[in-house]
């Protein structure tokens, strides 16, 4: 959340009291090249505009109305969950739990950090920072703890970058695969070099494919050395980028019907 955002709450809230969604930022704008990574709300949950890929899509971020919260668009392209039951003041900003809270208007703005993120509070602002990714015993502990990131799968090629299936890297992502057939889901390349993909059930994973379904030659290694049993399967892909973030698949099944929780992150640059 930018500063600039912070600093437009308070008239937001003034104006959209405890609707679930809000319509006081009247500037309408288009998912495209312009607006990557732009934020607005729909139905009570962020989405965000993914532009590198054609066509452009939004993917769903946070889910405000089910954790109780108001989804506010602050400013265009950004938005924010805002607990209206919490009363603060000017100024009062906290990381709890993993949770970023800082108090604009008498509530807090409420922004949970991912596994691969830190809190830390700067001039009154809570913010989640990234720490360059999780150690292994890090994110053997969050499976333990049963953190998930859940995700869709498309299913086929065609689908997979206008659909919601997105894997952020560094997470903990959780599927359903479908039974006794293909699926999809794309994640993104920022940097040259050797990626590492991981699962918590063996026999499922059939490739990493690029944008135009080339196969990229995955090689197959040992169960995850810190917690084997809970990640048995490991598999590494040499990945290119490009002049931005480049978007790569993953090709599960066919398989059986499964939840299914897989990590993907950059092991090495070259």
């Amino acid at each position: 959340m930018t500063l600039r955002a912070l600093l437009a709450l308070p008239l937001l809230l003034a104006a959209c009291g405890d609707k679930t969604d809000t319509s006081a930022v009247e500037e309408a704008w288009t998912c495209d090249a312009d607006h990557e990574d732009w934020e607005r709300c729909s139905d009570g949950v962020i989405e965000w505009c993914h532009a590198e890929v054609t066509p452009p899509h939004f993917h769903a971020g946070a889910d405000c109305a089910a954790a109780g919260y108001t989804c506010a668009e602050l400013e265009p392209g950004a938005a924010a969950c805002v607990d209206q039951g919490s009363a603060c003041e000017a100024g009062e900003a906290t990381c709890e739990e993993g949770v970023a809270r800082t108090c604009v208007d008498g509530h807090f703005t409420v922004t949970p950090c991912g596994l691969s993120q830190e809190c830390h509070v700067h001039d009154g602002h809570a913010e989640c920072e990234d720490t360059g990714g999780l150690d292994d015993d890090s994110l053997c502990e969050a499976y333990q703890e049963g953190h998930r990131h859940e995700a869709g799968l498309a299913t086929s090629l065609d689908e997979v970058f206008s659909s919601s299936s997105h894997a952020p890297l560094d997470e903990l992502v959780e599927v359903h695969l479908p039974d006794q057939a293909e699926a999809f889901i794309h994640f993104p390349v920022a940097e040259t070099g050797t990626y590492r993909v991981m699962f918590d059930a063996a026999g499922v994973f059939s490739g990493v494919l690029d944008a135009a379904g080339v196969d990229q030659g995955a090689v197959a290694g040992a169960a995850f050395e810190a917690c084997p049993e809970q990640l048995p399967e490991v598999w590494t892909a040499s990945l290119t980028a490009g002049d931005g973030t480049v978007p790569y698949v993953l090709r599960l099944g066919p398989a059986a019907a499964q939840d299914l929780v897989l990590t993907i992150s950059l092991e090495s640059t070259r």
